[in-house]
C-alpha cells in the first residue's frame, strides 16, 4: 500500500473518485485509466498542464524508499525535487505548488507512521523482562530501555546495551580490528539505525558520563567503516583491556610467561598455581600487552620501560618468588608449597602540587602515563641511599681509600675525559703524596692539557694501577690505555 501515493492524491484531488484504488497490481489499462482520471480532476483544480504531470509523476512513478531497489528507472521522492528546482521550463509557480503540496504529504506521512508505530508498539507483548544476569528490571525504571524488534518488545538495561555495543564494536581477533554489527541477543537480529539513536540519545541523558566508544560510533553516523578508519588506537586499547577480563586462563598464563622473560632473574616453578599467578601478574600483563599490540608508539615505548623498571623492582623486592619450598615434618611427611611473596602493583598518585597553574604551561618530559614509574623512582632513589650508606660505612672503616674523580676538557671542547684514578690498596705514604701531587697539577694547569700530556703526567710507579676511561664522541674511536707494571718498558703515547 503506497501511503504517500495516497497522501499526495488526497491532497490535490477535489473528489474521491479514485480514493479507492490499489497501486500495488495495477495493469498498463488501469493505470492508464487512473492516470486519465486524475489528470482531468488535476487540470480543473490547478488549470496548468505542466503542473498535472509533475503532479501525476509524483503519484505513479516516483521511487519512495531509500533501500528499496531500482525498478523501471523510478526516481526517489527527494531525488524528484532536486530535479525540478533545476528544470527551466517549469515555472516557479509550479515549483511552489509541488515543494508545498509535498511538504504536506511527508508532514502527513510522518504522523501517520507515528500513529503506526504507536499503535504497535502498546499492542506488542513483552518478550524479555529480565536483564542479561536474570535480575527483573520494569520499563518505568529510569536505567531501562525498551527496544522494540520483530513487532515485540526486549527490556535493557544500560549498561548491558553498552557493554553488548562495545562487545561488538570491540571485536578484534588476532588483535586485528573487524567491528560487527550490534545484536539483540535474544533474536540475533542486528539494532536499526534507529534503535542505535534511541539508545545513544537515552544513554547520553541518563548517565553523567557518555562511553567513548558510544560517542565515538556516534560521530561516526554509526557507520562501521567510519568508526574502524577513525578509532583503531582506541579500538585496540579496548580490546586488551577486555581480553585480560575475559580471556581463557591458560592463554593468559602463556602471555605473562612471555612478559616475564624481559627479566631472566624472575623463575617460576612449572607445578606454581596458575591462580596466583594471573593475580599477581595481571597489572604486569597489561602492559606486556600494551606494549605488543599498542597502535601508539609513545604507549609502547612507556609500557616497554615501565615493565621493565616493575619486573626489576619485583625481583629486587623477592628473588625467590617462584620456588618451590619443600618441608619435611617430625612424621617425615613432605609438604610442598611455594614461595609467593611479592610487593604489590600500586600506580602512582599525582605529586602536582600547582594545580591552580597548571593550565599554564607544559612541564617537560612530564605525562599522565610517566607517572606510573614514580613509585619506582622512590624506589630506586632508596635504594641509591642506602648504597650510599653502605659506602660510607666501608669508608669509615678503612680511611686509606679515596676515590678521585678527574674531567678534562680539550680545547675544542669535543672531548671529555673521566679518569677514576689510583685506589691504594698498600696504604703506601709515598704513593699517597704522588697522588696528590698529580691531582693538584692537573687542577692548577693554566692550560687545559691535552690527552698525551695527561698520560705522560700520570706514568705510574710499580705499586700504582692507573685505568683511564675516555669518553670521545661517536665518529672518534675509543681508546683503551693498559700499563704494566715492569719498570724497565717505556711508555710511548
Amino acid at each position: 500500500m503506497n501511503t504517500f501515493s495516497y497522501i499526495v492524491h488526497k491532497l490535490n484531488a477535489k473528489c474521491d473518485e479514485q480514493f479507492h484504488f490499489d497501486l500495488t497490481n495495477l495493469t498498463i489499462n488501469n493505470k492508464s485509466a487512473y492516470i486519465a482520471m486524475d489528470i482531468n480532476n488535476t487540470i480543473k483544480c490547478n488549470t496548468s498542464h505542466t503542473r498535472c504531470t509533475l503532479i501525476q509523476t509524483m503519484i505513479f512513478n516516483l521511487k519512495l524508499h531509500l533501500y528499496d531497489p531500482p525498478l523501471n528507472n523510478k526516481m526517489h521522492k527527494y531525488d524528484f525535487l532536486k530535479m525540478i528546482s533545476t528544470l527551466d521550463f517549469v515555472s516557479n509557480d509550479d515549483k511552489t505548488y509541488i515543494n508545498d503540496l509535498h511538504m504536506r504529504a511527508q508532514r502527513h506521512y510522518f504522523a501517520l507512521s507515528r500513529l503506526a508505530f504507536r499503535f504497535k508498539f502498546k499492542r506488542a507483548p513483552l518478550i524479555i523482562s529480565t536483564d542479561l544476569y536474570l535480575s527483573k528490571i520494569d520499563d518505568v525504571h529510569r536505567n531501562v530501555i525498551t527496544i522494540f524488534q520483530n513487532k515485540q518488545c526486549y527490556l535493557f538495561t544500560i549498561t548491558d546495551l553498552n557493554k553488548i555495543i562495545e562487545t561488538s564494536l570491540c571485536n578484534s581477533p588476532y588483535f586485528i580490528s573487524q567491528p560487527l554489527p550490534s545484536k539483540n541477543p535474544y533474536n540475533n537480529m542486528p539494532f536499526s539505525k534507529s534503535d542505535l539513536y534511541n539508545i545513544y540519545f537515552q544513554i547520553r541523558d541518563r548517565l553523567i558520563k557518555t562511553p567513548v566508544l558510544l560517542y565515538q560510533f556516534f560521530l561516526s553516523n554509526f557507520n562501521l567503516t567510519k568508526f574502524q578508519q577513525n578509532n583503531r588506537c582506541l579500538i585496540r586499547e579496548k580490546y586488551i583491556e577486555q581480553f585480560i577480563l575475559n580471556e581463557d586462563k591458560d592463554n593468559l598464563v602463556s602471555y605473562i610467561y612471555s612478559a616475564l622473560s624481559y627479566n631472566n632473574n624472575i623463575l617460576i616453578d612449572n607445578n606454581f598455581p596458575d591462580d596466583v599467578l594471573l593475580r599477581v601478574f595481571k597489572p604486569y600483563l597489561r602492559l606486556y600487552l600494551m606494549m605488543s599490540y599498542s597502535l601508539d608508539n609513545s604507549v609502547r615505548r612507556i609500557a616497554k620501560c615501565t615493565l621493565i623498571n616493575k619486573l626489576k623492582q619485583f625481583n629486587l623486592f623477592n628473588p625467590n618468588f617462584g620456588r618451590k619450598i619443600v618441608t619435611i615434618a617430625k612424621n617425615k611427611k613432605k609438604h610442598i608449597s611455594y614461595n609467593d611473596k611479592h610487593m604489590p602493583f600500586e600506580k602512582s598518585k599525582s605529586r602536582d602540587n600547582d594545580f591552580l597553574k597548571s593550565h599554564l604551561s607544559i612541564k617537560i618530559g612530564h605525562n599522565d602515563q610517566d607517572t606510573d614509574n614514580a613509585p619506582d623512582n622512590d624506589i630506586d632513589e632508596d635504594t641509591d641511599e642506602d648504597e650510599d650508606d653502605d659506602e660510607d660505612e666501608d669508608d669509615d672503616d678503612d680511611d686509606d681509600e679515596e676515590d678521585h674523580t678527574v674531567e678534562l676538557r680539550t680545547s675544542n671542547n669535543s672531548m671529555e675525559l673521566d679518569a677514576a684514578v689510583i685506589n691504594e690498596n698498600d696504604g703506601n705514604d709515598n704513593d699517597a703524596e704522588f697522588r696528590t701531587q698529580i691531582l693538584n697539577n692537573i687542577h692548577t694547569s693554566d692550560q687545559p692539557l691535552t690527552t698525551d700530556e695527561l698520560m705522560t703526567s700520570l706514568f705510574p710507579p710499580p705499586s700504582l694501577q692507573l685505568t683511564a676511561i675516555v669518553r670521545l664522541p661517536r665518529n672518534i674511536e675509543y681508546i683503551d690505555v693498559d700499563f704494566d707494571e715492569d719498570e724497565d718498558d717505556e711508555f710511548d703515547p
